[in-house]
């Protein structure tokens, strides 16, 4: 990460973005210099995500989220503008932001606060790709 993305995040954040899959680490580097948010949270291990999971701050058992991956295939970050309660209208900017510069990447990003059920405006994830579904599908199919 360049100096000048790194000195807009925190030091808890950039330990979060360390955690991240390189594509999503490289989108933060280019997002927030466009909005300033804060990486809440990247890699999940299994005691965390039971937990997230028992008190139904997650709908999704261990390890079947992406937060649950090394690196991580999905990040929580909230966006630094109108706090403590940010606005939709800062939310949808800072989802644009955040797929917009995916999509310069060639990397597709799913938002959680697009999904009619459930909504997450936090969660952000990678897209999986054709090919890596029949992957993940062959690999169960072996077990």
């Amino acid at each position: 990460m360049n100096d000048q993305s790194r000195e807009r995040f925190s030091n808890r954040s950039l330990k979060q973005i360390e955690t991240l899959h390189k594509d999503l680490q490289d989108i933060c580097e280019v997002a927030v210099t466009l909005l300033p948010f804060s990486v809440i949270e990247g890699h999940r291990g299994k005691c965390e995500q039971e937990r997230m999971n028992k008190e139904g701050i997650s709908k999704v058992e261990y390890p079947n989220s992406k937060h649950n991956s090394l690196p991580s295939k999905a990040m929580d970050l909230v966006v630094c503008i109108g706090l403590p309660y940010p606005s939709n209208d800062a939310w949808e900017y800072l989802a644009n932001i955040i797929k917009f510069v995916g999509k310069t990447m060639s990397v597709n990003i799913v938002w959680g606060g697009d999904w009619k059920e459930n909504p997450d405006r936090y969660h952000f994830e990678l897209q999986e790709s054709v090919a890596e579904i029949i992957d993940e599908t062959k690999l169960s199919m072996d077990r």
